[in-house]
């Protein structure tokens, strides 16, 4: 075994004080004496590791572990090492010989646990972990790596447990403070999430995910300000993150502040021009701002989304792309919510017009009233084996191949109608009063990301109830029935949610009545299809169908648009639709010629 020199002392010294350029000289001095000297070898390799040049410290810890391959502290820093230069394999491998010569290691085990996630092996990680705990259940890392395993198991519970734990031992675990919110997050507890991810860059100020993290709850939050705090912070930190610019560009988007975040889309794109996420987001902006051709462009970008790629048809015909199709079968195919088809569906004569035998694949509840339109030849249900065709096309592809803008919307209403003998039923059943008959609907579907900026729920339409002169109807369906009953309105409305079945029926029902006043959800889309008077409360910042500006929708030429002035407020939405409300009763001018029960196919 070679000695160590007197100078090795004076060395470590240096080093476990920080002035690596002095210990590193005498380490040098060593091995020019002796160059196979095992811990100078492992001592230099360190110094080149702790000045953030891994590979070539790689070279020597690799030559000490050949040279003393029993010695275990020269194989946990080879594992170390190897895994912070990404090297995982070789890191494992490493860990395992320290178990081969320390079975009863619990930081080895630790780490190896660690390898483990990071190589997707959660069960044999998890083991390692546990064996660790077992072994010195009062080391933090030890607890922290068994939560990362079993959170990559999605064992979320167990892995709250386990990062909880750390932080008993760590409490300035930065770390573990940013993955325990993650799980918080996932399980539903946003505001200790916030609170973790908060602490998590306080102890760490450049930990660039918790900031990210951070960022992305504060957004879903509603905190869009404190959002782009940080991610301007992350920026700074890493501003060749293209999909850091692309949630800064969204944050914007919701804030208005709508040339900022074309820029940071702009940036985020420089960097990864196929981004999907952002450049979807970006055609979003650009339809809002009423640049539709941009933006259907960009639009078609959806197809390469998380959401969407997963949705994206293989039916094995070619797509059509818009032109002459005379004796072909076209197959259009709905691709999203129910508000979406019933809004676009309006291309069907326009697809027909190209000479096109129209197919319809129409999600669950709408096949009735599609069927409806003279356009449309077959309507099948998703899922269901349509007809022979020739073509297909993705329902919201249409606005592009049409080259669709401001000008050329075809707005053309109704475009559908409900059954004569349906819509004669409701008739006489509302008839038994003169008032004016205005539905209510004030809550979207809550699976929806966006959904609680466009729902105000049903607290905010109260003060219309005071209108003299109305028989109020709630059209609401699904989530937010509920409320009827939590404010007691009594005789003040009539319920009809639990007889609106199809999307038939509720056309049934709808063209009965005078007005609809309801929140962004499916009912605003059917009802201006349908031709019928219809107010809709918009957030500050609307869908992208909306546009930004003025109480008309050159969608639908019925629809009056009441928006926020500032975010989140609903108040001063429903005191200007009250007020219009009792303006037009006064005036006996809620219901135009007669569009009561209007005509349809038996």
């Amino acid at each position: 075994m070679v000695e160590n020199p007197p100078s090795l002392a004076l060395a470590l010294e240096h080093h476990q004080a920080g002035r690596l350029d002095e210990a590193d000289a005498i380490y040098r001095r060593i091995l020019k004496t002796n160059p196979d000297h095992a811990d100078g070898i492992h001592l230099h390799g360190l110094i080149l590791f702790q000045k953030e040049r891994p590979e070539e410290a790689l070279e020597w810890i690799r030559r000490a572990v050949a040279l003393v391959p029993e010695t275990v502290r020269y194989q946990a820093n080879l594992g170390r090492i190897s895994k912070a230069a990404g090297h995982l394999d070789e890191a494992a491998g490493a860990y395992r010989r320290v178990l081969a010569l320390d079975p009863d290691n619990a930081e080895a085990l630790s780490d190896l646990g660690a390898v483990l996630v990071t190589q997707d092996h959660f069960g044999e990680a998890a083991d390692c972990c546990r064996r660790a705990v077992a072994l010195n259940p009062n080391l933090a890392e030890v607890h922290y790596n068994l939560a990362l395993a079993l959170q990559g198991q999605g064992q979320n519970d167990g892995a709250e447990t386990a990062f909880r734990g750390a932080l008993a031992i760590n409490a300035a675990f930065p770390d573990a403070l940013y993955h325990l919110g993650q799980v918080l997050h996932e399980g539903g507890s946003p505001d200790e999430a916030l609170d973790c991810f908060r602490r998590a860059v306080e102890l760490n100020p450049e930990f660039l995910e918790a900031h990210c993290g951070l960022g992305n709850l504060l957004y879903e939050q509603g905190q869009e300000r404190a959002a782009q705090a940080a991610y301007r912070r992350a920026l700074d930190l890493a501003p060749e993150r293209a999909e850091i610019h692309g949630n800064m560009g969204v944050v914007l988007h919701e804030t208005a502040r709508f040339d900022a975040a074309l820029e940071s889309f702009a940036r985020a794109l420089t960097l990864h021009p196929n981004d999907a996420e952002v450049r979807r987001n970006r055609a979003q902006t650009l339809l809002l701002t009423g640049r539709l051709t941009e933006g259907w462009k960009e639009y078609e970008w959806r197809w390469r989304t998380r959401y969407f790629e997963p949705l994206v048809r293989d039916f094995g015909r070619p797509a059509w792309d818009g032109s002459e199709a005379a004796g072909k079968r076209i197959l259009i195919h709905a691709e999203q919510g129910y508000g979406d088809t019933i809004q676009f569906i309006r291309y069907a004569p326009m697809v027909a017009a190209k000479g096109g035998c129209v197919i319809v694949e129409s999600p669950p509840r709408l096949e009735k009233l599609i069927e409806s339109m003279p356009a449309v030849e077959v309507v099948v249900g998703r899922g269901e084996e349509p007809p022979p065709f020739d073509l297909h096309v993705p329902l919201l592809s249409l606005p592009k191949l049409f080259a669709t803008t401001l000008q050329t919307i075809p707005a053309e209403v109704p475009y559908l109608i409900p059954a004569a003998a349906a819509a004669g039923k409701w008739r006489k059943r509302m008839a038994r009063s003169a008032r004016a008959r205005v539905g209510l609907a004030w809550q979207g579907d809550p699976r929806y990301p966006n959904d609680r900026r466009r729902s105000p729920g049903l607290e905010p339409f109260l003060p219309l109830f005071e209108t003299p002169g109305v028989d109020f109807y709630s059209v609401q369906t699904g989530p937010g029935m509920e409320a009827l009953g939590q404010h007691r309105l009594g005789g003040m409305v009539e319920d009809l949610g639990p007889e609106l079945g199809d999307f038939a029926d509720t056309a049934a029902a709808f063209v009965n009545l005078d007005l609809l006043i309801t929140s962004d959800t499916a009912v605003p889309h059917l009802a201006g299809a349908l031709g019928k008077p219809v107010w809709l409360a918009l957030p500050y910042v609307p869908d992208w169908r909306w546009l930004m500006e003025g109480e008309k929708s050159p969608w639908y030429p019925t629809m009056r648009l009441f928006r926020q002035t500032s975010p989140g407020d609903w108040d001063g939405v429903f005191d200007r639709v009250a007020r219009a409300l009792l303006e037009i009763c006064r005036g006996g001018a809620v219901t135009p010629p007669d569009q009561r029960g209007m005509r349809g196919k038996p």
